[in-house]
């Protein structure tokens, strides 16, 4: 963002210095270098107002990136919230069962299936930690190296 902080100084410095230009011409004291010289001035304030754009642009792209990769994080911290919501349900029946000395198969089976699941879920989690890492990678790759 200090890039285009920085972009939009110098739009303004341009500007200023067109506007002077415009002036003195107006005033009476234009010659016919002033024109290439507003003409030179002019085109350096399009090219600054085009690499203000292309960054405005990949920032904004940036942006809309991130917000994704959060919202699939904010999706898969829910999921891993109800599996570990299950798999302590779970767990508290069969604390419950041993108090009274019971072996119930099916809450074993369900404390099973919870825990399961909930290890498929954190999997994927890092999976995906993963290729985000790797993607963030993937770019420093054309680099040279020392």
């Amino acid at each position: 963002m200090s890039e285009i902080s920085e972009l939009e100084g110098r739009l303004v410095a341009a500007m200023a210095r067109i506007k002077s230009a415009v002036e003195t011409r107006e005033a009476g004291a234009g010659e016919a270098g002033d024109t290439s010289a507003l003409e030179a001035q002019l085109s350096v304030v399009e090219a600054e107002r085009d690499a203000a754009r292309v960054a405005t642009e990949a920032s904004t792209e940036a942006l809309q990136a991130a917000q994704s990769q959060l919202s699939a994080a904010q999706a898969e911290l829910a999921e891993l919230r109800e599996s570990v919501q299950s798999l302590q349900t779970s767990n508290a029946d069969l604390r419950l069962a041993a108090s009274e000395g019971v072996t119930d198969a099916g809450a074993i089976n369900t404390a099973m299936a919870a825990d399961l699941a909930a290890l498929q879920r954190a999997r994927a989690a890092d999976l995906r930690d993963v290729e985000a890492l790797l993607s963030q990678i993937a770019p420093t790759e054309d680099l040279p190296h020392a």
